[in-house]
C-alpha cells in the first residue's frame, strides 16, 4: 500500500505498531491482514513542525486480502485502507479515510503461459494523497507471463 508519502523528513521518530497475519487454508488458499499504526514525529531542528506530527504520513493503515493458489486458476480480492495523515505542513487538517478494492485473475494457458486481469479501485472511489490531486479512478491491468 502506498496511498500517502512523507515529504522532507529531516530528522524524525517513527513509533508505532505493524502486524500481519497469514492464515493459510489447505487446498484453497490464504487470508492475509495487515496494518500499521504510526505516530512520526518531526524532530528537525529549527522546523516550524518541529515536535509535532509529520503531514503525508498515514497514522493508521492495512489491508485485508484472500487469494487462491490451490486451483488450476488464482484469484484474490483486496481491500485497502488509510486515514488520519495531516495534508499540510502549516496545518492540522486531516486527509479524510480513504478505502479502496482490488480484485484479480490468473489463469494458465499453456504449461509455462500465465495471463492474469486485474482491476485496482475496483468501485472507482475519488481517492486523494494530496488534497486536490486525485489519485487514478478504476484501473485495469493485463499481464501475460511466460515461464522459461
Amino acid at each position: 500500500m502506498n496511498w500517502v508519502k512523507a515529504i522532507n523528513l529531516g530528522e524524525a521518530e517513527i513509533q508505532g505498531v505493524d502486524l500481519k497475519t497469514l492464515l493459510r487454508f489447505r487446498g484453497i488458499g490464504f487470508f492475509t491482514a495487515q496494518g500499521e499504526i504510526l505516530r512520526p514525529i518531526d524532530l528537525t531542528p529549527n522546523s516550524s513542525r518541529y515536535n509535532s506530527l509529520i503531514p503525508g504520513k498515514p497514522r493508521y493503515s492495512g489491508l485485508f486480502k484472500i487469494q487462491t493458489d490451490d486451483f488450476p486458476w488464482n484469484a484474490f480480492l483486496q481491500y485497502r485502507f488509510a486515514g488520519g495523515a495531516l495534508l499540510y505542513s502549516d496545518s492540522e487538517e486531516e486527509l479524510s479515510f480513504q478505502e479502496c478494492i482490488d480484485a484479480g485473475i490468473s489463469l494458465p494457458i499453456y504449461q509455462s503461459l500465465v495471463f492474469s486481469l486485474g482491476v485496482q479501485n475496483l468501485l472507482d472511489k475519488n481517492l486523494e494523497d494530496v488534497a486536490g490531486y486525485p489519485l487514478p479512478g478504476r484501473t485495469f491491468s493485463s499481464e501475460l507471463k511466460l515461464k522459461i
